[in-house]
């Protein structure tokens, strides 16, 4: 029985790393601005930082709107600089970072400003609904209890959770 969970512990904690793995090699690759920086603003090999949101007195009460937005990327190949029109949360990649403690609480008022899902989905191919987001984690201890960390719960285009 100790083996058996010595490996569901080590496939859990390689679900977790490997998309962060994957995500950091993508970042490697470009180089992520706000479309307002100016091309001097950043060197090539900078990785963008977020802003980063931390807890009080054991409390993190904070805003993410979802929208779409313009982001420069740079290729590191060719350096070649592209305006993206994009969704986004805050406007931003990447998006805040929220940092909280063990113990913490943490309250996320949601807005979904993305445009209204087309109408005709692909094809009927993945992604359906491209614009309907759901905000949820992966490998902390979180209620699944009512809109706190609910994988079914559908945000479609225009509205509001607090």
């Amino acid at each position: 029985m100790t083996r058996l969970r010595s490996w569901v512990a080590l496939k859990a904690c390689m679900a977790t790393f490997l998309p962060v793995a994957l995500v950091s090699l993508a970042f490697r690759i470009i180089s992520v601005r706000p479309a307002s920086a100016r091309p001097d603003d950043y060197s090539r090999s900078e990785f963008p930082q977020p802003e980063v949101r931390m807890s009080r007195h054991g409390r993190l009460h904070t805003t993410l709107r979802a929208s779409i937005a313009d982001n420069q990327l740079v290729d590191q190949f060719s350096g070649e600089t592209r305006t993206v029109h994009t969704p986004t949360f805050e406007g931003t990649i990447p998006a805040p970072t929220l940092s909280v403690k063990p113990g913490d609480t943490l309250s996320i008022h949601l807005d979904n400003d993305l445009p209204a899902n087309p109408t005709s989905q692909r094809g009927n191919f993945f992604p359906h609904d491209p614009y309907t987001i759901n905000l949820h984690t992966h490998g902390l201890e979180v209620s699944p209890l009512g809109n706190s960390d609910n994988i079914f719960r559908l945000m479609e285009p225009g509205s509001r959770n607090g």
